[in-house]
């Protein structure tokens, strides 16, 4: 498996941020990791598709759907992109459809609904727009909604998380989630910790 430092050489990660997204999704989920690299040709059309000023700050594989939509038919597969400016779905190539995008400063609200399957449910509300993304994995999961969290709106009255987060909180997030994993902390010490970064009422045990 690839390693977080793998890099395609023809991304220029400085100057686009994409590298450094790659290395802490490296570091959360080595799986994730290797399954964004296999869609290398989006990677690649991504550089270009950046504006000059902005920089990506996290992205991972997804599958998205219009929160309209029916159960779970007529998802997307494809990479899903934060930027300082934009969230961005790059659809899989040869999909037929075209790439998503939407101001970071439109987002409205967000929720993620945990659960014990698989894909895990984040409901985004950006532009006017519902998106329902489905995520691979708790951990994965709740470090998106905390990138996104970070650009919602300072009104308590209009937001379903709270906005009170530190600068790296991925980063936070992987650190306490490595803890857990080498069984430094118990799960209650855990899921307290992650209450606390995401800024959510604590679950009554």
């Amino acid at each position: 498996m690839s390693g977080p430092r793998d890099l395609p050489p023809d991304l220029p990660p400085d100057e686009t941020g994409i590298g450094a997204a790659l290395e802490v999704l490296g570091r959360l989920d080595p799986a994730a990791y290797a399954e964004v690299l296999d869609h290398h040709a989006a990677l690649t059309y991504l550089v270009d598709l950046l504006g000059d000023d902005e920089e990506v700050t996290w992205l991972h594989v997804a599958r998205m759907r219009l929160a309209h939509g029916a159960g779970g038919s007529g998802t997307l597969a494809g990479v899903l992109v934060v930027t300082d400016q934009r969230l961005i779905f790059m659809p899989v190539l040869g999909s037929g459809f075209p790439v998503g995008l939407w101001p970071v400063d439109q987002l409205s609200s967000l929720s993620l609904a945990s659960s014990a399957s698989a894909q895990q449910r984040l409901d985004v509300a950006i532009a006017g727009v519902r998106l329902v993304l489905l995520v691979r994995g708790q951990a994965l999961a709740e470090a998106t909604a905390g990138v996104l969290a970070e650009y919602l709106p300072p009104s308590p009255a209009s937001r379903d998380v709270t906005d009170t987060h530190p600068p790296r909180m991925v980063d936070e997030l992987t650190k306490w989630a490595n803890l857990w994993r080498m069984g430094a902390l118990t799960d209650a010490e855990y899921e307290h910790k992650k209450a606390e970064l995401l800024g959510w009422p604590e679950q009554p045990g």
